[in-house]
C-alpha cells in the first residue's frame, strides 16, 4: 500500500488593506498616465524631424525606450504569466485581477513577441538584440491600452477608487495630461494634519511614491 505524503499547502495571494489599494491605485494611474503622455510627444514629429543632432536623437531614444519600459510594466499587469496567482514569489507585485473579482481579457495575439522584444532590446543587455532595432508601432499599442483601461476601469470594483477610475479614464482617452494621485480622503486627512503638506505637493504629475498617511 501506498504511503500517502501530505500535499503543500496551495499558496493565495493576500488580501490588501484600503491604504494598499489606494497606493496601488496611485502606481497604476502612474504607469498609464506616462504611457500615454509619452506617446502624446511622440506625435509631435516636427520635434523630433529637426534633425540628427545629438542632444535631439538621445532625447528621442530616452522617450522612446520609456515609453517601452511603461508599456511592458502595464502588460504585466493585465496579462501576468500563468500561474502567478500561487506564486508565493509575486506576492508583491500588482495585478489587474487584485481590483477585479474577475478578470479574463483576451490576450493580444502579439503580446509574446512585444514583450520578449521589450526584455531583449531595452530592459537587458543581451547577445539576442538584433542588429537593427525594431520598428515600434507606438499607436497602435496606444489604441490597445486605451481599449485595456476601459475594461479594466469597467471591470474594477470599490478596491479602485472612483477618482481613480475617473482619472485613468480621461487619461486613456486624452482629456487629461496630468494626475493627482491622491484621493479626496487622504488629502482631507492630510489637511487635518497639516495644510501646508498639500500646498507642498506639485498639481501635475503623480509620482510612484506619492504621499499618503497612514
Amino acid at each position: 500500500m501506498q504511503d500517502s505524503q501530505p500535499q503543500p499547502e496551495r499558496y493565495a495571494r493576500l488580501a490588501r488593506t484600503s491604504e494598499q489599494n489606494i497606493q496601488g491605485g496611485n502606481h497604476v494611474l502612474y504607469e498609464t498616465l506616462m504611457f500615454f503622455n509619452l506617446a502624446a510627444l511622440l506625435d509631435e514629429t516636427e520635434r523630433w524631424s529637426k534633425g540628427l543632432n545629438w542632444d535631439t536623437k538621445t532625447l528621442y531614444m530616452a522617450l522612446v525606450e520609456s515609453m517601452l519600459v511603461h508599456r511592458r510594466s502595464l502588460m504585466d499587469f493585465y496579462f501576468p504569466a500563468v500561474g502567478y496567482e500561487a506564486d508565493k514569489r509575486r506576492d508583491s507585485d500588482m495585478f489587474a485581477s487584485d481590483f477585479c473579482d474577475s478578470w479574463r481579457p483576451a490576450r493580444p495575439a502579439s503580446f509574446k513577441v512585444e514583450w520578449n522584444a521589450i526584455s531583449e532590446e531595452v530592459l537587458h543587455l543581451s547577445y539576442l538584440r538584433p542588429e537593427v532595432a525594431s520598428n515600434w508601432h507606438y499607436a497602435e499599442m496606444r489604441d490597445e491600452l486605451r481599449e485595456l483601461t476601459k475594461t479594466f476601469i469597467d471591470a474594477a470594483d470599490d478596491r479602485l477608487h472612483d477618482y481613480m477610475k475617473a482619472q485613468l479614464r480621461e487619461i486613456a482617452f486624452g482629456e487629461r495630461r496630468t494626475g493627482r494621485a491622491l484621493t479626496p480622503e487622504v488629502q482631507a486627512r492630510m489637511a487635518a494634519v497639516d495644510p501646508k503638506l498639500l500646498s507642498g505637493l506639485p498639481a501635475g504629475l503623480s509620482t510612484p511614491t506619492s504621499t499618503t498617511l497612514r
